[in-house]
């Protein structure tokens, strides 16, 4: 009992003192937390000052209302080096549903002042309100830095599909005469009458009325007895008089009339014929009259249908005055190749970018769309004329009479969508000394064209950028994700057509399946001549949502062919960084030629480059 006293006694007078050394020691330790953490953002403060000065303008992007489906004018943002050193390219990014960027090209390194220009569009894929952020990760101060985006989706707007509609044949309108007389005798028009008693009305009609019309005639007669005419007819008129008993008798018919239509036989449509020549010229070939002529030769030695063939070419009339192209098919309308694919329907169609497949049949019907494939056109991919305003030059060889290096043309790559009229780098063009197509067209028909959606499994580009960081799982979420958002069937089964080092992009689809085709309905492959890497029925250039490009886009693939392994410096180590200094092979969306998967080229990994989403 008294040891367990003196035990608690001890404890009484030891625990206050171990408490005062405790408080001590958390103050001590308090302070000292207080000094490092006031060290290290000293440090990161010094850090930050060391690091180069960039700045982003804007900060912030308003798209403000859109309608679902539609594609917004490019908003710009620049990001610059502020400092006096060099600085390494950003990786840029763009993140939320309905913001991509546009294609850009930024220097591997950007010196003091140089700047990087990015473009982002907002395309609402349905009715809400939409955010996003475009980050530009980088060496400089305060990385990454951070754009907000926001935008609101409307209702889509429907959009008509035009159809061919019979005209109706044009009829007079039709009249009723009414003659009484002292022994009246009824006849009608088409019709048999018999009356009764013998005294009768004349009632007398004409003109052959349209379909489901309905005319009522109205005739005043004498009469002193009460006629009851009938009549028939294969029209199926009748004839009613109830004539009113006085003094003077009259009598008020009414005549109801109700046709059967004679069907309109609807001619078979006859479709512009489009194509681009197999004979090639420098940029002298005589003018927009020396193109067109060009291409009338070529159509009739090739027996195509007679028409009026006309070159797609561009020219200047003065400085201020000019010719499109586009203006010069006027209103003709369905177009399709020697082989009777379909090209486009209408001239919007094709300044819009809704090429159905590429332009690559000559007059014969040989294909010469290969890589390396041009053609001369003077025209933007909007159907205007190529460069220009003054002093820049108008590119048009001269109006076509050049053709010596020194004087250059706007020129086309066979092609889809973005580059089959103008293929140059931010609006170059070539020396007029090359020898390059034309293309031609029939301007003779205005038949509309509509087509028939082919069977398969849907394919498409994405609208996002990659982030080269998250590997396969990465790119089939961002597929997913947009075959989500447009509404496609089946959206988890999509997958991002990439190669690794250990795994052909094609080892991940099941090629025993159906053809692909686009969401437009557009056949694009069969799955052998896809995993081969071979040309494309027609290419793979529209988003998930229907939109088709309108720019350069180009498109992560990691090998020479679907069916082929990479290596880890043409895959971005396995799609795991996005470092500048490794690379990835490429392929070019606007194309149905090989380079659709191997352009032949590769990017830096920090490029924000698209993929090929398939069907599984």
């Amino acid at each position: 009992m008294g040891e367990r006293s003196i035990k608690s006694s001890r404890q009484r007078r030891i625990g206050p003192r171990c408490s005062r050394h405790l408080h001590a020691i958390a103050a001590i330790a308090i302070a000292l937390a207080t000094i490092l953490n006031f060290g290290r953002v000293a440090y990161a403060q010094v850090a930050d000052a060391k690091r180069p000065a960039v700045r982003v303008a804007p900060k912030k992007i308003n798209f403000g209302k859109l309608a679902a489906g539609l594609t917004s004018t490019p908003h710009t943002v620049t990001f610059t080096n502020k400092s006096d050193a060099d600085l390494p390219a950003p990786n840029i990014a763009v993140s939320g549903i309905g913001f991509s960027l546009s294609p850009y090209v930024c220097p591997g390194i950007l010196s003091p002042g140089g700047s990087c220009p990015v473009s982002v569009t907002f395309n609402p894929p349905s009715k809400r309100k939409f955010h996003g952020t475009l980050t530009f990760s980088d060496g400089g101060a305060k990385s990454p830095q951070k754009v907000k985006l926001s935008g609101v989706g409307l209702a889509a707007v429907a959009t008509p599909t035009p159809t061919a509609t019979a005209s109706p044949t044009p009829t007079a309108t039709a009249t009723a005469t009414r003659t009484s007389t002292a022994t009246p005798t009824a006849t009608a028009t088409t019709a048999t009458k018999t009356p009764t008693p013998t005294p009768s009305a004349t009632a007398t009609a004409s003109g052959t009325p349209t379909a489901s019309s309905t005319r009522t005639g109205t005739a005043t007669a004498t009469a002193t007895q009460t006629p009851t005419p009938t009549a028939t007819s294969s029209r199926t008129p009748t004839s009613t008089t109830t004539p009113t008993a006085t003094a003077t008798a009259t009598a008020t018919p009414t005549q109801t009339a109700t046709p059967t239509m004679t069907p309109t036989a609807t001619p078979t449509a006859v479709f512009n014929v489009v194509f681009v020549t197999s004979a090639t010229f420098n940029g002298n070939f005589g003018g927009l009259a020396g193109g067109d002529t060009e291409c009338a030769s070529l159509a009739t030695s090739a027996k195509l249908p007679s028409g009026t063939y006309t070159a797609w070419l561009s020219t200047e009339n003065n400085s201020v005055s000019f010719v499109n192209a586009s203006d010069r098919l006027g209103s003709a309308r369905g177009f399709v190749r020697p082989d009777g694919q379909p090209f486009a329907d209408t001239v919007s169609n094709i300044t819009a970018g809704r090429i159905l497949n590429p332009l690559s049949l000559d007059e014969t019907g040989s294909d010469i769309g290969g890589v390396g494939s041009f053609v001369w056109t003077g025209t933007t991919n909007a159907g205007t004329v190529a460069g220009g305003p003054s002093p820049k030059p108008i590119l048009a060889c001269g109006n076509w009479t050049f053709s010596d290096s020194s004087d250059m043309g706007a020129f086309g790559i066979i092609g889809g969508p973005g580059v089959w009229s103008d293929g140059g780098f931010l609006g170059d063009g070539q020396p007029c000394n090359f020898d390059y197509h034309l293309y031609c067209f029939d301007t003779s028909h205005i038949s509309p064209l509509t087509v028939t959606a082919a069977p398969g499994r849907h394919a498409f580009v994405s609208k996002g950028s990659l982030d080269t960081t998250m590997g396969l799982p990465g790119g089939d979420t961002l597929c997913q994700d947009e075959a989500n958002a447009a509404g496609l069937a089946n959206p988890t089964h999509f997958l991002a057509l990439l190669s690794t080092s250990t795994a052909s992009a094609a080892s991940r689809f099941n090629l025993s399946g159906p053809q692909w085709v686009r969401p437009d309905g557009i056949k694009i492959a069969d799955p052998a001549t896809l995993a081969a890497g071979s040309a494309l029925d027609s290419g793979i250039w529209q988003n998930a949502d229907g939109t088709y490009l309108t720019t350069q886009t180009y498109v992560w693939t990691g090998s020479s062919t679907p069916s082929t392994t990479g290596t880890t410096a043409e895959t971005c180590t396995n799609w795991t960084t996005n470092s500048a200094a490794v690379n990835g092979a490429v392929g070019l969306s606007n194309l149905a030629n090989t380079a659709w998967w191997n352009s032949g080229d590769q990017s830096g990994c920090n490029a924000a480059l698209s993929v090929y989403c398939l069907e599984n």
